[in-house]
């Protein structure tokens, strides 16, 4: 039985890991997404490119970077 635990707590720990590995790979792209492009505020529809050029608009939207950001916020820790 303590074995079966101990690897239950060394799985739970290495996706814990990963999780966190994630979570600042996100956090980062996020952060650098958002000082390129700004902060998505009201006005901006979460379909809408949050830029467009002579190739035409970009891929990525703002509802993307605030669904990123939400997520984000469901992984911080709370006091």
């Amino acid at each position: 039985m303590a074995d079966r635990l101990d690897v239950a707590t060394d799985r739970a720990q290495a996706a814990e890991a990963r999780v966190e590995k994630l979570r600042e790979a996100l956090e980062e792209l996020l952060s650098a997404c958002e000082a390129d492009f700004g902060v998505p505020d009201d006005g901006d529809e979460d379909d809408e490119a949050v830029d467009g050029g002579e190739g035409g608009d970009m891929a990525v939207t703002f509802g993307m970077l605030r669904r990123a950001r939400a997520a984000l916020s469901t992984t911080e820790e709370k006091p």
